[in-house]
């Protein structure tokens, strides 16, 4: 699967929850909250902050069965029917409670879509089935080895019986005649608000619009909310924690409000955003509306 067919699937899904009574109403204009449950990563790819260990260190840091509880009753408790996706910053199956978590978010949250993204490094068809007996409901494999390794995750998921509804695997990888740089372009990844060691996108800089916090919100490892997934820096502060807050308050406080009076005009000031080079318009206009 390539970028433009992702990024279809992800307009469906958005279109999806749009029409559900609590994006209007509840969480105005929510329709993703990304867990980030571990800072710990299997790979140092060469388009990720990441690569350089002194520029991004990989760490040990997983969120805790509480914190998830803590997310998934707000989430309840503020009628959230949108979708919960793991993924973030790490490898999320070397959070050696990812079973768990999953089966307390969907304890919890019954109806809610949940959604993993992994580089498939961890992944074996045990695994496959067990995170779909945990209450998974789809899996996102971004595969960065080349034609021969999508071939190994199609035939797991098709031993595991899952569906085209269940799963995807995404063409991450560089052909061989490309750059870097060609390979980021190619697949409309960003410089991570700045993050990134390729120098051609690390210093670019967009000055448009970004719906992204309109639409989605980020959960950080320890329960603090994030600007968005490409803050990397975690530069912008001051949102609140899940531990202590709830998500409405956090969603609908000050903070979030002042950033989204500056994107929604294009205004990319704040410590993050006027380093990031992110399209920013693609998905979101709806919660635009709303939340304006």
């Amino acid at each position: 699967m390539n970028s433009d067919q992702h990024l279809s699937k992800r307009n469906n899904r958005y279109s999806v929850i749009s029409q559900k009574e609590s994006f209007s109403t509840e969480l105005k204009g929510l329709s993703v909250i990304e867990l980030c449950i571990t800072e710990l990563c299997t790979r140092k790819c060469s388009f990720c902050p990441r690569a350089d260990p002194d520029n991004y260190p990989n760490q040990k840091l997983f969120m805790t069965l509480e914190t998830a509880t803590n997310i998934a009753n707000s989430c309840k408790a503020n009628y959230y029917e949108g979708d919960i996706h793991i993924s973030g910053f790490g490898e999320s199956l070397t959070n050696r409670e990812f079973f768990v978590i999953v089966e307390r978010l969907r304890a919890i949250l019954p109806n809610n879509r949940i959604a993993l993204t992994t580089n498939g490094d961890l992944l074996n068809e045990e695994r496959i089935r067990r995170a779909y007996c945990s209450g998974l409901n789809y899996i996102i494999v971004s595969c960065y080895d080349g034609d021969k390794a999508k071939q190994k995750f199609e035939k797991m998921f098709q031993e595991c019986g899952a569906t085209d509804e269940q799963y995807e695997i995404r063409d991450l990888w560089k052909d061989p005649e490309e750059t870097v740089d060609d390979m980021m372009r190619r697949n409309n990844f960003n410089n991570r608000s700045g993050a990134v060691v390729v120098d051609s996108f690390k210093h670019e800089v967009y000055e448009n619009a970004c719906y992204l916090p309109f639409y989605k919100l980020v959960i950080d490892w320890n329960g603090e909310a994030l600007l968005c997934c490409n803050d990397w820096y975690r530069r912008h502060k001051g949102f609140g924690n899940v531990n202590s807050m709830s998500i409405r308050d956090i969603w609908l406080g000050k903070e979030f409000t002042k950033i989204r009076n500056e994107l929604k005009n294009g205004q990319r000031t704040g410590s993050a955003c006027k380093h990031c080079n992110v399209k920013g318009t693609l998905i979101g206009i709806k919660s635009v509306d709303l939340l304006s």
